[in-house]
This record gives structure tokens, sequence and C-alpha cells, in this order.
């Protein structure tokens, strides 16, 4: 109980790293408090990452304290600075004039309605299935995203622009693989302020994030957005606050089966982009007011670019059809007066869509992005189980939600009825048109030029499918809704009974749907998400999954006090220690997934991989290791059948140095052992 305690006040100090400094910054910036409390993050994810890569290339050391002390005297000086201005203007109304007028009360109990659906869902499919706290998903892509939170802490160094499991001053010279390159870190950036600021361990920090990510930052950023597209349709804000967290396909599907914390936080983000976009075209203020909203537009398309640029091309997707209608509606106004309102319509509508495909296009053939959008990844459906998945909403990862497939048909067929919601509807067709090209499809260009931004990647494309499926499912919960009301005002005229309040009874029927949506939603046999709940509960049980156990983290614990703080320890990654640098800290040299006998690895690694049990005979591997400074051999089995299906990138071949040393094996002395697990001290340097 102690640790979940202890849970909940890194969740808090999680909540603050996102949201204080972003929500200070935005005000600077003139946004309004409500819509500053829906984007702090992007400020603040912008501010951390630009002063990692100056603090980086001034030498200055990383820290939770260096980092983030300056943006909150920054933000709390000129925020002050306002504050007095305004007051000597006798501009600021009073304390009860300002916030607890009925509009204040509304908007509040709407916010706090997002926040409860997500943290209900949440707790449900994310932190129930937690092995404790400090639980770790052990994936393929997991070993890189620990170890790089690993390396930023040791280093002090977090610039996006020079990522590398390797950054220590002690390993950076030595590193087997040339790995350092620009990644989009913000995700690492946030857990290794997490850590920095409360000394937890890595797991513990990262499920902190992203519980904070997915129940409190994406609910938020949808409150705004839902608040913008259905501006004015009051019903639609209140029983918006169920759909972002009852679809499975995202966020739940990326932490609980396809794990990509990156792509979670950037998605998360996605509403607030798509907020700013559509704020600056439709805003009905001063010039000042568009252009401020520009400006966060691009802001937040640069906070994607330390997040996970693929979002960007998400946001297109979702978009391109709102610029659409948005660009036919403008010149239909135009044309009005002169007749041509149809025809207006149809050659700006048509003119844009042209210029869109362009667009993209031309960057699908930008030279940066080839190796993404030339990625391979084969069919996983038939076109007619793929159609099947898409029409019961049971995309790949996610299981059915026939719920779900019900309402977003009902969001379809209203959104025909009012024609101003229609872009929403062809968005969320246009994802799952990329859904079943990315799931269907040969390797033909078409594959590519349609889904290559997501490296083709159906689970990808499938998340975004579930974002573009809420707006629509919250027009058909009002659609629903609007039925109901239609059959309560037919029995009441017919009874002659006193009817009640609209506003009451609208809210009352808005309640009762969403929640009879919840339990739908989660129910046994009705929806798939219990299999996520399912799924999520096997990733998070290190015995289950058996890469990087309990007992041998036990034993890494034992290493750890007998060795030397900072001892190198050559290891043999692809029998689980892969992840003992990230999860545990220990300084193991071999710590990142691929690369191994390619051009990208150094002489010296690879006469170590492949000869180092010759130690005591090959001056060759005598001098590699004493290149590296390494004084110990961590093993924790010699198991190839184990290796080839728990590790995709495992040869066997390339590691026959490491797995043929044994008790016997000469210049190495047992120092540890636990069943096949070894440790040995390395002689004869």
């Amino acid at each position: 109980m102690s640790e979940w305690v202890s849970f909940a006040a890194i969740v808090i100090v999680t909540v603050t790293v996102l949201y204080l400094p972003g929500y200070l910054l935005s005000r600077i910036a003139g946004v309004r408090k409500t819509i500053s409390v829906a984007i702090a993050p992007v400020f603040s994810i912008i501010a951390y990452c630009l002063l990692g890569i100056l603090y980086t290339l001034l030498d200055i050391p990383c820290s939770a304290a260096s980092i983030m002390l300056p943006l909150l005297l920054l933000g709390m000086g000129v925020n002050a600075l306002f504050f007095l201005k305004q007051r000597r203007k006798n501009e600021i109304a009073t304390f009860k004039e300002a916030s607890f007028d009925v509009r204040h009360r509304k908007a509040l109990l709407t916010v706090l309605s997002y926040l409860l659906f997500g943290i209900l869902f949440g707790t449900v499919f994310f932190l129930l299935p937690l092995d404790g706290p400090s639980s770790s998903v052990q994936t393929y892509d997991n070993v890189f995203h620990f170890g790089l939170v690993r390396s930023f802490l040791e280093s002090g160094s977090w610039s996006t622009l020079d990522t590398s499991l390797y950054l220590n001053e002690a390993i950076k010279d030595i590193a087997p693989i040339s790995d350092a390159a620009y990644y989009p870190a913000a995700w690492h950036t946030v857990v290794s302020l997490v850590v920095s600021a409360t000394d937890c361990s890595i797991g513990m920090a990262a499920n902190a994030a992203n519980f904070v990510i997915t129940c409190i930052v994406y609910p938020l950023a949808w409150w705004a957005l839902i608040d913008r597209i259905f501006r004015g349709h009051s019903i639609a804000h209140i029983v918006g606050a169920i759909v972002p967290a009852a679809v499975g396909l995202f966020p739940w599907m990326l932490v609980d089966n396809w794990p990509l914390y990156p792509n979670t936080l950037s998605m998360a983000l996605l509403p607030a982009l798509v907020f700013c976009f559509i704020e600056t075209v439709e805003s009905k203020g001063s010039s000042a007011n568009r252009l401020r909203y520009g400006l966060l537009f691009v802001a937040c398309c640069a906070c994607q670019v330390f997040n996970q640029p693929n979002t960007i091309f998400s946001a297109a997707v979702f978009l391109a059809p709102y610029c659409v209608y948005a660009a036919g509606s403008a010149a239909a106004r135009f044309s009005k007066k002169a007749g041509r309102e149809k025809s207006g319509r149809l050659v700006a509508g048509f003119g844009f869509a042209v210029f869109t495909l362009a667009v993209w296009l031309i960057c699908y053939r930008l030279p940066f992005l080839a190796a993404t959008v030339s990625y391979h990844w084969d069919p996983i459906q038939t076109p007619f189980e793929c159609l099947k998945a898409i029409a019961s909403f049971s995309f790949v990862g996610s299981g059915r939600q026939p719920i779900m497939a019900i309402l977003i048909v009902c969001g379809i067929c209203y959104s025909v009825y009012r024609i101003r919601y229609i872009w929403v509807s062809f968005s969320y067709l246009l994802s799952a048109l990329l859904y079943f090209a990315a799931a269907t499809l040969p390797e033909i260009p078409l594959r590519h030029i349609l889904t290559g931004f997501w490296y083709t990647d159906p689970y990808r494309l499938a998340a975004l499918a579930g974002f573009c499926a809420v707006p629509v499912a919250v027009l058909g919960l009002c659609s629903i809704i609007g039925f109901i009301n239609l059959l309560n005002n037919h029995v009441q005229a017919k009874l002659r009974k006193k009817e009640l309040s609209v506003d009451y009874r609208y809210i009352i029927s808005c309640w009762v749907v969403c929640l009879c949506f919840a339990y739908l939603a989660v129910s046994s046999g009705v929806s798939g998400m219990l299999g996520l709940y399912e799924n999520a509960l096997m990733l998070n049980d290190a015995n289950r999954m058996g890469i990087y156990d309990k007992a041998e983290m036990g034993f890494v614990g034992r290493v750890q006090e007998l060795v030397p703080e900072g001892a190198l320890i050559i290891n043999a990654p692809y029998d689980g220690s892969i992840y003992a640098y990230g999860l545990s800290g220990i300084n193991t040299y071999y710590r990142i997934m691929s690369g191994y006998g390619t051009e990208r690895e150094h002489d010296y690694s690879e006469t170590i991989r492949l000869g180092l049990s010759a130690i005591a005979t090959d001056n060759d591997v005598r001098d590699a290791v004493a290149s590296i400074g390494a004084e110990y051999v961590l093993i924790f089995h010699r198991d190839p059948d184990f290796s080839r299906g728990a590790f995709p990138d495992y040869i066997e071949e390339q590691w026959t140095g490491i797995d043929s040393i044994n008790d016997e094996t000469p210049g190495f002395e047992l120092v540890l052992a636990d069943g096949d697990m070894r440790l040995y001290r390395i002689e004869l340097l």
C-alpha cells in the first residue's frame, strides 16, 4: 500500500511537471484560462526540450531543478507583472465576480466530467493491470525507451538532437555501436524530470507519466476540441466526456496491447493541435486573436517534432475534410451574390483536395522521410476480414466494440442531417481507409504512399481511426439523446403532464445515456475492451513474459551490491539482460536491440562478441576487453531457442564468444551463481 501512496504522490508531481510551467507560459501568450489548462502540456514540453538542447550545447547538466526552476520563475514573474499592471488599471474583476458566475461553474463541472471518466477508465485499463506501481512492459521498443531515460539521467544530456543509450562520458567513446541520432524524446524528457524530482524508479515514473497522459492530458485536450467543433451544442459537450476514454483503439490499445509511449503522448496532444487550427480558421475575434492561435498551431506542430512527427500527418488526415468543407463554405459565401454558390463550393472544395494530395505526395518524396515511408509491414488481414473489422469497430489490437460501431453509424447519419458536421464523418472514413490499406494491401507503392508516414503499421493507423471516431461517436450519442427527448416530449404531450425544464431534462438524459454507455462499453460479452485488460495483465507480469523476470531482477540487485559502482559488465543482451540497464541501472555493455554485425558496430565489440571465451589465449580479445575497461561478465542463461522466440534480431552465431563461457573457462572467476545465472570476474588483463 505504501508503494501506491508513493505512486499517487508521483502522479501529482507528473501533473505539476506537465501543467504548471505550460499554464504560466500560455497565460503570458494571452491564452484564455480554460484553454490554457487544456493546452498547457504543449508549452511545457516545448520549453523542456528546447532547454534540453540548449543546456547540452552549453554543457550544462540537465535536471528537474535546472530545467523547471527557470521556467517557473519566468512564468510566475511575468504573470505577476501582468497582474499588477491590470490591477493598476482597475481591469480585474473581484474574485466573486470572476470565478463563481454560472458560466464558470458549468465549465468547471464539464471539465470535471472529462477528468472523471478519464480517471475511471484509466484505473480499470491501466492501473489495475499493473504488477505494482513499478511494473514495466518488456516489449521491443521499451528497451530503447527505458534505456534512453537512464542514459539521460546518468549523463545530464537531454538533447533530442543527440540521443543515445551511451551518453555517459565514461562509456560514450567505447560504445559497441554508433547510435547517436535525433529522436523525438519528449516522453523520455518528461519521465526523466519526474525521476530527477522524486528519485523514484524509472518504471514507476513511466507508469505515472502514462497514467497522466492517457487519463488527464488526453481528456482535457478533447474537452477543448469538442467545445470548438460543436460550439453552441451543449449536449455534445456534455456527452463528449465519456467518448475519448471509452474508445479502446486509443489510448488503451497503445498502452495495453501495442505499447508505443512516444506515440501515446503525441496523440494525446493531437486534440490541442486540431483545436488551435480550427480556432485560427473560425476565430471571430480580432486579427490579433487569429494570429495568436495561428502561432499556437505552429507551436503545437513544433511540439510534435519532439513527440512523434507522424502525428502531424495524423492531424492532416483529421483536418483535410474540415479544410475542404471550410474552403467550400467560404467560396459559397463569396460567390453567393453572383448566383454561383454551388459551383463555387464545388470548385473550392475540389481545389483544396487536389492541393492537399499534392502536398502529401511532395512529403512522401522528401529524402529525410525515405526510411520511414519505405518501412515494410506484412499485411495482417484479408480485405473481407478488414471490412468486417471496420464495420464492427474491431480494429486490430482492441477487440470488438459493437456499441461504438452503432454510435458511429448513428453519428454518420446525424452528420448527413446536420451537414455542418459532415466533415468529421469523412475524417473517420478516411482514417478507416488508411487502416484498410495498411492491413490488407500487398507490397505496392500505393500502400506506402497512403500509410508510409506511419511505417505502414496497422496498429498506429488503428489508433488514428480511434481518434477520428471520437467526434462521430459524440454525434451518435447526441442523436440518440435527441431521439429520447422527442419520445419524451411526445409522451408528455399525450399525458399532458408538466414537463421538467429543458436544461435539466437534457442533462439528465445525457448522464443516463453516458452511464449506460459506460457500462455496456466494458461489460463482458459486449465489448472487446476487457481483452485489452487481460492483455495488459500479461504484459505487466514479468514472470509470464519471462524476458527479464523477477528472479533475474533480484540477481542483478545482488550483482550491484558486489561489483564496484560504475564497473562495466559485458552481457549477452538477448538472454533478457538487455533490459537490465534501463530498468535496474546496471552498467551493462550491450544495451541496444539491433545493429550487431553491421558497419555501425566497432571492431572491438565484434571481437568481444565472437571471441570473449578465448581471452586467456587470444591477445586480440584481451586487447579489445582492455580497451573498453570491462571487468565482469553477466549471463542469465544459454538458451538460443528462448532468445530466438523473444528477440527477432537474435542470431546465435553472433554471440558464441559470450554464450560459450562456463565455470571452467580459463580467464573467468565465478563470483555469483544462482541456477543458470552467472557473474564472472574477468582475469588475465
